[in-house]
């Protein structure tokens, strides 16, 4: 989850994740013909940061794990879908 606030006519971005880029781009309203001034910042995330991001991952995993049990995947299913044929 990122973070966007407006500052004088400037837009700041924070703890964006580079795939989000361009959807946080758009959420600012900018077309895509718009010229910006673009600045990068990387950091570290802190253990609380880490621990945020494992407990919003695993929400997620086990909300395609509750779905796709739903669609009748069983554990021996995705064992054959998961069989490395190579």
């Amino acid at each position: 989850m990122y973070l966007c606030y407006f500052e004088n006519m400037k837009a700041t971005i924070r703890n964006v994740k580079i795939s989000e880029i361009p959807t946080a781009i758009e959420q600012l309203g900018l077309s895509a013909h718009a010229c910006v001034d673009f600045t990068i910042e990387n950091h570290e995330m802190t253990g609380n940061e880490q621990e945020e991001t494992t407990q919003a991952l695993m929400e997620v995993v086990n909300e395609i794990r509750a779905y796709a049990k739903s669609q009748g995947l069983t554990d021996e299913k995705l064992e054959e879908l998961l069989v490395d044929e190579s």
